[in-house]
């Protein structure tokens, strides 16, 4: 459904708000995207040590709604850090076409591992350990992807409530776009902050609808457990009991 352009002035203000905030205060360097139809913008802390001894980097790849409602775990995050002394270099993938912001451009599969293996190599460098990749919810697309596509530079995989697994059944998409409540059950969501408000929010909005519908690529998006056994890659999947998108028990019992 349509929304208003201050709809879209918030949204890019909480962005850039969040941009400036993690340089300022846990030292974050933006890279835009050079062409948003092949690459991936990305946000980089770099250890306070030699990257030749510090320790395999992290790559963490946000949902729908974007960076943004992220802040609090990736502050507490990179506070644990620097208490503890860890050396990791942290990479944070923006992924605008599910961020609630004005974008018409959506990588490929294949350019978007590309783009990851080249983000990998500027930060870090191609003879860098294994990462670690941690993908919530939309994100855990880019996990599946790297997985199946380039295992040689992915270690470990942490999925929060993903949706590449059981994707041949009909609970994801339809979960997301055709389940959830709209404009006349107002009475399950007339607090503009509950899950209900939030996932109607996110799934009524254009570009989001764009990228979940007419750029969702089933058979490169499913993955199999079989996979991450074949290709040696050490997994956990972290499930929300009552999730309303993703069937939790199904998957728990694969």
């Amino acid at each position: 459904r349509h929304k208003p352009l201050v709809f879209y002035g918030i949204t890019h203000g909480a962005f850039h708000m969040v941009k400036h905030t993690l340089k300022k205060e846990h030292g974050f360097d933006y890279t835009p995207a050079a062409d948003g139809s092949k690459d991936i913008a990305y946000w980089y802390r770099a250890p306070s040590c030699p990257i030749e001894e510090a320790n395999p980097p992290l790559v963490f790849v946000h949902g729908v709604g974007g960076l943004s409602f992220y802040y609090p775990l990736i502050s507490k995050l990179t506070e644990d850090i620097e208490r503890s002394g860890d050396n990791t270099p942290i990479i944070l993938l923006d992924l605008p076409q599910v961020s609630l912001r004005i974008n018409d451009d959506i990588p490929s599969v294949a350019s978007s591992v590309e783009s990851v293996c080249n983000i990998l190599d500027k930060t870090v460098g191609s003879n860098a350990k294994k990462a670690t990749m941690v993908g919530h919810s939309f994100g855990s697309l880019i996990l599946s992807w790297m997985v199946q596509s380039r295992p040689d530079r992915v270690s470990n995989c942490i999925f929060l409530d993903p949706i590449v697994f059981q994707l041949h059944q009909k609970d994801v998409l339809y979960n997301f776009h055709m389940n959830r409540v709209d404009h006349r059950n107002k009475e399950k969501w007339s607090n503009p902050f509950s899950i209900g408000a939030l996932a109607n929010l996110a799934g009524t909005e254009m570009h989001t609808n764009n990228a979940m519908l007419r750029h969702f690529w089933w058979t490169s998006n499913a993955l199999w457990p079989s996979e991450i056994l074949k290709n040696d890659i050490s997994a956990c999947v972290l499930l929300s009991e009552k999730d309303e998108i993703v069937p939790s028990s199904d998957v728990a019992n694969l």
